[in-house]
């Protein structure tokens, strides 16, 4: 059910990619200033996270959030905006008891609640993802979908996450110019604090939410490419893992299995078979699939 899911899933969100290109979108995230460069948990108020002012007010909405990464301190990851979500934040406090040191960047970006629950009580979508069961907040439609497909970064959970969820089925995003609007700070533009001490997870009375599957990250270059591109994806397994291409209208085009270890992997990709054009790839075992998409341009 989910790999069919999945394939559904990947053909819709090409046609909203359509929609999204042409949206005026109303929403514009807020650019935060940050409130410190190091904090100590285990002496410092969370309060000391709080955000105080923005140099760049989001607009458009009301509904905005920072989504909490970790950057591991061996550079598994290129850059905090992708690495895995942590938990979401909606004044830049967040409890970080029990999690490892180290740096933790913020991610600002503004949505639509209303628009959100247009999309959560749709009996269809319902269908697809059970976990839903309408008007959720933006944390619990993320933990959802996240479940579901394994998506773990900013720029595959917030992002695509949000247009995953958007089949061009639902009736209040059918006609053009229609697509949800939300806005996410461009990557760079994140802040990021150290953090230098942690009470110990049995000192916390407050669980800390890990919304995301961090099994998968993947991304390709170049991109576009002509016949060859280079795939990238880091597993925390050490097994076989399924990867798949499927073209913009949903139909399975290349599988192929791989050999993965623990740690960053990468493999070369060969589309001499393909016509030029937006393809959906996905990495992943029977719990997760990460899809990511690539182009073929000659």
């Amino acid at each position: 059910m989910k790999k069919i899911l999945l394939t559904i899933t990947i053909a819709f969100s090409s046609l909203l990619v359509v929609n999204n290109v042409n949206a005026q979108c109303e929403a514009a995230a807020g650019l935060p200033v940050p409130p410190l460069t190091e904090f100590d948990q285990c002496t410092q108020d969370i309060d000391a996270l709080k955000i105080q002012s923005y140099t760049e007010e989001a607009g458009g909405t009301t509904d905005y959030a920072l989504a909490v990464t970790y950057q591991r301190p061996d550079t598994t990851y290129a850059s905090a905006w992708f690495a895995p979500i942590q938990g979401l934040s909606t004044d830049g406090t967040y409890d970080f008891c029990g999690l490892p040191l180290g740096q933790y960047c913020f991610h600002s970006f503004s949505y639509n609640q209303d628009e959100l629950d247009i999309i959560t009580n749709n009996l269809t979508i319902q269908g697809f993802a059970s976990c839903l069961e309408g008007n959720e907040p933006l944390n619990e439609i993320l933990s959802c979908v996240g479940g579901i497909f394994g998506i773990a970064t900013i720029d595959a959970a917030v992002d695509s996450v949000l247009r995953v969820l958007v089949p061009a089925i639902v009736p209040e995003f059918i006609a053009p110019n229609a697509a949800p609007c939300y806005s996410i700070v461009p990557e760079g533009m994140e802040y990021c604090i150290d953090l230098t001490c942690a009470n110990d997870s049995a000192m916390c009375n407050v669980d800390v939410a890990q919304y995301f599957n961090d099994t998968f990250g993947v991304s390709n270059a170049p991109n576009p490419f002509s016949t060859k591109t280079v795939v990238n994806y880091t597993s925390k397994i050490s097994g076989l893992v399924d990867f798949k291409v499927y073209n913009n209208v949903g139909a399975l085009m290349h599988e192929e299995v791989l050999n993965s270890i623990p740690g960053p992997n990468r493999f070369e990709f060969n589309a001499t078979n393909l016509i030029d054009g937006v393809y959906f790839y996905t990495i992943g075992d029977e719990q997760s699939a990460t899809p990511n998409k690539m182009i073929v341009k000659r």
